[in-house]
């Protein structure tokens, strides 16, 4: 996304984007299709707004890739992210639930929604008199929430979430009767 006001450019989650005088690029996300031009755009000038809990993703990129052989083969409890970017990236601002980031007569509310990434953020703002959630990947597809299974799969309140979505692997059937399963133990007495 690109919004131009006053003369100046912000960005949201602008990719391969790598050489533009925009003044801010916030990124829901640290994966490479977001924020691939990140280390370029930050060096023409461009200030960068991270979610704070993937703030190593983006500054300290080529240390998580120079341990990343290391973990892969001795660390069992390991859940690598290999959709890191290459090259590390200075950030300006760090962006947690309940910030809110001021430009050019727009406020930027943050919102962490984890899913997609562990520390995805999404962002509302109001354009046009339109509330706009820009959200990453966190909903890719016509009404559909990918890599969410974990935060899908935990009771909430009283709603219990299955389907193959919410299984341990994207299995299909058998994910789905495995969620199910699952469901079911967790409110025995309903059964």
């Amino acid at each position: 996304m690109r919004q131009e006001r006053n003369g100046k450019i912000l960005l949201i989650d602008s990719g391969s984007v790598d050489k533009s005088p925009a003044e801010w690029a916030l990124f829901t996300h640290h994966h490479p299709d977001q924020a691939s031009g990140a280390p370029r755009l930050a060096a023409t000038g461009t200030r960068i707004a991270v979610p704070a809990s993937e703030r190593r993703f983006f500054e300290e990129a080529q240390s998580i890739w120079d341990t990343a052989d290391s973990r892969l083969d001795h660390d069992y409890n390991c859940r690598p992210d290999l959709l890191t970017l290459r090259d590390p990236v200075p950030v300006s601002s760090a962006l947690k639930a309940g910030d809110v980031l001021e430009w050019q007569g727009l406020k930027f509310e943050c919102l962490e929604t984890p899913g997609h990434t562990d520390g995805s953020l999404t962002y509302l703002v109001e354009l046009d008199s339109k509330r706009i959630a820009f959200t990453g990947d966190l909903i890719y597809a016509p009404g559909q929430i990918r890599r969410f299974a974990r935060v899908m799969a935990a009771p909430h309140g009283r709603v219990h979430f299955c389907g193959e979505h919410t299984a341990r692997a994207n299995r299909g059937m058998e994910g789905a009767m495995e969620s199910a399963e699952r469901v079911a133990l967790e409110l025995p007495e309903q059964i």
